[in-house]
């Protein structure tokens, strides 16, 4: 079979099981000891695990707590699969729906229900809510998801949801060729000082392919930067291509000049460090074929790549011609404070 590399992740409801459920899945705990302390994720946690063909899958784990719905956005961006992590005793809850919508208006590909702690109701009351969240999902994001119902407390059915994993990115090896074409893109998510290597920083490589030695361009400051060294999933390696979760060593680089947020690519990448965006709304930003009046000149919270801050919302009016009488072309101009990194056709 032709390999591929792939990186998925889990969103869903503060405790519905994200973190135990990668445990069963990877072998890895992804939470730090403080948060293992408190019993919640408040940061992205790292896992992988092997597809039983000799591929290699990133996980993500995200925050389930609204109190750190920025970093559950960082870690989305440049997912092939999502698994939306549902508990059988509790069912749908607001953060639910508040994290299908993000995975909707980030653009991630590929959807598949997971129904955690399925051994704390009855067969009779997991059918039920099988055959209701698969509506609830349909509904509010146009998808058919795959579900599937375990328990990772006590291992019931994880081979089913590895098989379903598998399954979902089954079409990545037709398209790991293209995957790795092009400028690599990697946004930031992590920065660290290592010993013997300087700055580090870690993100998913979701396009292109890395070398030691390469010189690349860090956004948004548009400087030059050269590869010292390049991990992938714990092993030192001196190329990788994409999708794939990456720590990459830059030479002579101060680690206070990185940050979450900022890019990493090449000079044919095309990245540009804007102050001004003009976007186009989707219908949950509206109200009929205006925006809504919040929006007007106001500022907003913007989550782009792993970068995250704000910025200033005006409309774009277009006055109405006979051919095409739209009185509100959905446009809207957003001001930034700084420059942030950012591409042409973007999801935000």
């Amino acid at each position: 079979m032709t390999p591929y590399r792939a990186v998925i992740g889990l969103a869903g409801h503060v405790d519905h099981g994200k973190t135990q459920l990668i445990k069963a899945l990877t072998g890895i705990t992804t939470a730090r000891a403080h948060e293992q302390a408190i019993g919640m994720t408040q940061d992205l946690g790292f896992a992988h695990f092997d597809d039983g063909q000799g591929n290699t899958i990133g996980v993500i784990d995200v925050p389930g707590h609204e109190r750190y719905i920025r970093n559950m956005v960082a870690g989305l961006w440049s997912l092939d699969l999502v698994l939306l992590v549902i508990a059988a005793d509790e069912g749908w809850m607001p953060m639910t729906g508040d994290h299908l919508r993000l995975l909707k208006a980030m653009g991630v590909p590929r959807l598949l229900v997971c129904i955690n702690k399925c051994d704390l109701v009855s067969p009779d009351e997991l059918l039920l809510l099988e055959e209701s969240l698969l509506e609830r999902v349909m509904d509010e994001s146009g998808m058919v998801p795959d579900i599937v119902s375990v328990s990772a407390k006590t291992g019931a059915n994880m081979a089913a949801l590895h098989t379903a994993i598998v399954r979902q990115l089954a079409d990545l090896p037709a398209s790991q060729a293209a995957r790795e074409q092009g400028a690599p893109r990697l946004y930031v998510d992590r920065v660290f000082t290592a010993n013997g290597t300087g700055t580090v920083l870690t993100g998913t490589l979701q396009q292109g392919s890395l070398k030691v030695g390469d010189k690349l361009r860090l956004y948004p400051a548009d400087r030059e930067v050269q590869v010292r060294s390049l991990q992938a999933y714990h092993q030192s390696v001196d190329e990788i291509g994409a999708v794939c979760r990456v720590a990459v060593g830059l030479k002579k680089v101060p680690h206070k000049e990185v940050a979450r947020g900022h890019c990493l690519t090449s000079a044919a990448g095309r990245c540009e460090a804007a102050t001004h965006l003009i976007v186009r709304l989707n219908a949950e930003s509206l109200s009929g074929k205006a925006l809504r009046p919040s929006l007007h000149n106001k500022e907003v919270e913007v989550a782009l790549g792993s970068w995250h801050g704000r910025a200033r919302c005006v409309p774009i009016k277009e006055a109405p011609i006979k051919e095409l009488p739209i009185k509100d072309t959905r446009l809207a101009r957003l001001i930034f404070a700084s420059p942030i990194p950012c591409f042409f056709g973007q999801p935000l």
